[in-house]
């Protein structure tokens, strides 16, 4: 495979511009404010029209930037990366360049996509998000880990349950469950008593959730 430059390749950066210009200042950035755009029927069209001419082809860096800022942007439609997902040859070229991505919204979309599209390296393009500096991206990472290295994503899972922030103790559990833990029974016992309260319902929840497979074994594993 030979790098080219590609016909929609300056349509996309056009349609970046274009977003970019209209974007606010940073601090007046609050919320889903990327859905204010009126123009993202274009922007999809050049990106998911980018993303087909690049299939089995090389992805350049700057081809990785421009659909890398596309994709986090359309961080709540999502149709950039349920292409993505259609499309693995990119995908798989886009997770190894957002490793070194500064952008969170696009690391946790790379992360999610690999997952979903079963990919046969799928742990090895997920295991350097694990340790990414943003929480979330790391809560989405261990959670779409744990369907390919169940052994590693416990481990880390019972690591994360004594982590500052709630929702990593909330993920550590809930990975817990997805792997069958051996230790989830213990854990559930012990967040049951955090300080949150938002952990404490999910313990509940995931106590009431396996005492009902128990009770309904087609349903699942057992109970505790």
């Amino acid at each position: 495979m030979i790098a080219v430059v590609l016909p929609d390749m300056a349509k996309l950066h056009d349609e970046i511009d274009r977003f970019r210009n209209w974007a606010p200042p940073t601090d007046r950035r609050h919320g889903e404010w990327e859905c204010g755009y009126e123009h993202w029927t274009e922007l999809w069209s050049a990106a998911i029209s980018m993303i087909d001419q690049l299939a089995d082809r090389v992805v350049s860096p700057d081809m990785a930037a421009d659909l890398l800022y596309v994709l986090a942007r359309d961080n709540e439609a999502e149709h950039v990366r349920d292409h993505l997902v259609q499309t693995p040859s990119v995908l798989s070229a886009l997770a190894i360049y957002a490793i070194k991505s500064s952008d969170a919204d696009a690391k946790w979309q790379i992360v999610v996509s690999v997952a979903e599209s079963n990919l046969p390296d799928a742990a090895d393009l997920i295991r350097p998000f694990l340790n990414d500096e943003d929480e979330y991206v790391r809560r989405r990472s261990l959670m779409a880990y744990a369907r390919y290295a169940p052994e590693e994503a416990e481990k880390i899972a019972l690591q994360n349950l004594t982590a500052a922030f709630e929702y990593t103790r909330i993920t550590a559990l809930h990975v817990l469950d997805t792997v069958d833990s051996s230790h989830l029974a213990s854990s559930v016992d012990a967040m049951e008593n955090d300080p949150s309260e938002h952990v404490r319902h999910n313990a509940r929840e995931l106590r009431e959730k396996r005492q009902n497979k128990a009770v309904n074994p087609s349903g699942g594993s057992g109970g505790f």
